[in-house]
């Protein structure tokens, strides 16, 4: 029964943990997108008719059982069994450079994908996020060495929990200031660090250099082509325009 219990708590830590950071999260998005008073209509709102009012209370609510959670779970579990259970987790991570090659190329596909689309759509310039996109997953795909490859997904894996924790904390304002599409610096800057990681993991190999060039070359060149042509000749506007869309239309408009 004890046993039982103790993995009943564990659970607890856990679902107590993603219980704060959910209901960090929906207050914090609240706060950011959606105005507590104002004029709507000619009408003047006061704060306390403001439909942001629920579910800022239902995220201060869920953080509020999170916590208690987290602490009773804590408490019961102490310190000791708190740091092993962190440390099996971590080990558990570190095997999953050994998945089947099968496994690893279906959640290559299903992440990248899912921070393309779901993640990064809505938030990064339409070039930016498609040069990303690709800047990983053809080397992924496209460099002969298993180890290699799961270096460059793990880097972006890891960089892309960093930026969109970044961008849910709403910290990408605050670190750029008064910088204009200071989330599209951030995604410019990562985009550079996924280059870089491939380089070095192609180093030392004239084939895999040779890949990994055309395969950046690709990365940059295709978005600019098939974006630029919906953008500019087809007049589609884009999911989301930013640092490269601002940069383009002055070159388009300072020409034509």
């Amino acid at each position: 029964m004890t046993t039982d219990k103790d993995r009943m708590r564990r659970k607890d830590f856990a679902s107590g943990i993603v219980l704060m950071l959910f209901g960090a999260w929906v207050v914090t998005e609240t706060v950011a997108r959606v105005p507590m008073k104002g004029s709507w209509g000619g009408v003047m709102n006061v704060w306390y008719v403001s439909p942001g009012l629920f579910p800022i209370f239902i995220g201060s609510v869920l953080f509020l059982f999170g916590c208690v959670l987290t602490g009773i779970a804590a408490r019961h579990l102490g310190g000791a069994a708190i740091r092993e259970a962190a440390r099996a987790r971590v080990s558990a991570l570190a095997e999953i450079r050994d998945i089947p090659e099968p496994v690893f190329r279906f959640l290559a596909v299903v992440v990248i994908l899912v921070f393309y689309i779901y993640l990064y759509m809505s938030r990064i310039d339409f070039f930016l996020n498609s040069t990303l996109f690709l800047a990983v997953i053809i080397p992924v795909f496209y460099l002969d060495e298993a180890q290699a490859q799961r270096r460059i997904f793990a880097f972006y894996v890891a960089g892309s929990a960093l930026l969109i924790a970044v961008f849910a904390l709403g910290l990408d304002g605050r670190i750029g200031g008064g910088l204009p599409h200071a989330p599209d610096w951030l995604a410019l800057l990562f985009t550079a660090a996924v280059a870089a990681c491939a380089w070095g993991q192609a180093r030392g190999s004239g084939e895999r250099t040779r890949k990994l060039r055309l395969a950046l070359s690709m990365a940059v060149a295709a978005p600019l082509l098939i974006g630029g042509m919906f953008k500019y000749f087809l007049l589609v506007p884009l999911p989301r325009e930013g640092l490269v869309v601002a940069v383009l239309d002055a070159v388009y408009f300072g020409l034509f």
